[in-house]
């Protein structure tokens, strides 16, 4: 880092030079390289697109085919891995001496697969807990949304998730705080409510639970103590559990309170609950908007019969 800082600062300047970088996790850049003067301005690159991710495998297919089938085969894949098919998709063709066909290229794109309608309804009632209790909370839900289907070979599945947007500079309080413990907690007391049980797709909800109850109370002053650990690193806060008995009683009572709470919201608006798990399952994709309004919409009592 050293080094890299002299060579962009110099003794003589460097007058008329821009300096550009590229990287895919810029959390682990050093910030003295993203400091004011240096590589200030930052410019997030998304994934393509459905019309992008079209036009990139078109430019590295160099063939006029219709491709608007694969808009579904190409969801989540990056300008790297569509041109990783399309080399792919030429390779085959070269093997069989023809031309670049549909076959060629299906062969070449991710193999998918249908989630079990079941399965399915589960991950539903799951991600639109989270997305109820947030909304009812205040949290700026952005959407909700399912992957029907997925990557048999692939490691990294993800079947659906309700997103949030978090404010940077928001000012959090151990209110604050208590209500994303709740929020995060939502998608297990949902399966509870339909199902009597939960799974094991609340793994990664409990371990952030837990992180956040921990953080509160160890290291940001919000519960009996004001002293602080200061950590804030998931593992770390995980040993602090394991070390300190009586803070992990606190932390899992703080998580059996929201739990239970979370809960009770999703009981208190149960309909509108069923008909968004509906939705969502229909449209695999349902916005903010249309889920808080649905919530007032139960909110404001039964309206009157339409006239037929």
């Amino acid at each position: 880092v050293n080094g890299l800082l002299e060579a962009m600062d110099g003794s003589e300047g460097r007058e008329g030079i821009v300096v550009i970088g590229a990287c895919n996790d810029p959390e682990v850049v050093d910030h003295a390289i993203r400091r004011s003067g240096r590589l200030d301005r930052h410019i997030a690159l998304k994934l393509p697109d459905a019309g992008a991710r079209l036009a990139i495998l078109r430019e590295y297919l160099g063939v006029d085919l219709d491709l608007s089938t694969y808009l579904r085969r190409t969801e989540g894949m990056s300008g790297a891995d569509l041109e990783r098919a399309a080399r792919d998709a030429r390779r085959l063709a070269r093997r069989h001496r023809t031309e670049i066909s549909h076959d060629h290229i299906i062969a070449a794109l991710p193999k998918r697969a249908s989630r079990p309608a079941e399965y399915l309804r589960m991950v539903a009632r799951h991600e639109i807990g989270h997305a109820v209790v947030g909304a009812v909370l205040g949290g700026r839900l952005l959407h909700v949304y399912l992957q029907k289907e997925y990557d048999p070979d692939s490691t990294a599945d993800v079947a659906g998730a309700a997103v949030f947007r978090i404010e940077k500079h928001e000012h959090r309080t151990a209110s604050k705080y208590s209500d994303l413990i709740c929020t995060k907690l939502a998608g297990m007391a949902a399966e509870l409510i339909y199902y009597g049980n939960h799974g094991d797709v609340c793994v990664a909800d409990l371990v952030e639970a837990s992180a956040t109850a921990t953080c509160m109370l160890s290291s940001l002053g919000m519960g009996d103590n004001l002293s602080s650990t200061g950590h804030r690193e998931p593992e770390t806060l995980a040993q602090e559990r394991l070390m300190n008995p009586a803070l992990a009683r606190d932390v899992e009572t703080l998580l059996q309170e929201q739990a239970a709470r979370a809960r009770e919201i999703l009981e208190m608006h149960r309909d509108a609950v069923d008909e968004l798990v509906e939705l969502l399952i229909l449209r695999g994709r349902l916005m903010g908007p249309e889920v808080r309004d649905t919530i007032r919409s139960y909110e404001a009592g039964p309206s009157l019969p339409k006239a037929v």
